[in-house]
């Protein structure tokens, strides 16, 4: 059964490149522009790993996303990619969080955290 990811990006480009990454039958990717339609998508078909943007344009940030999820017994880990390299680590490596990722993220530290 392939690992299901749901990628949490307003950001078109970005998010294609992250779809990139895991091409292949090992992975099942669905894409979500913001923290509500992710949440929604989230709940309908639980995912693996969840790669989330922190700052959402018109949304509530990554954190909430992970909060919600939490809030409904959803286990699912979850990669913080950021642009704002000012967030402090501590709060965003709180439980549930696998991974904090600075943009442009390297394919082989995304790769790990999914691991």
């Amino acid at each position: 059964m392939p690992t299901s990811i749901l990628i949490v990006e307003d950001d078109a480009q970005v998010a294609r490149v992250l779809q990139k990454f895991f091409a292949g039958d090992e992975f099942s990717v669905q894409v979500a522009t913001n923290a509500n339609t992710a949440l929604a998508m989230a709940v309908a078909a639980p995912p693996d790993v969840v790669i989330c943007d922190q700052h959402l344009e018109d949304s509530p940030p990554g954190l909430w996303l992970l909060d919600q999820l939490r809030d409904r017994s959803m286990l699912v880990g979850m990669i913080l990619l950021t642009g704002d390299a000012s967030i402090p680590p501590r709060e965003s490596l709180r439980s549930g969080v696998v991974a904090y990722l600075v943009k442009p993220a390297p394919r082989e530290q995304v790769m790990e955290g999914v691991q």
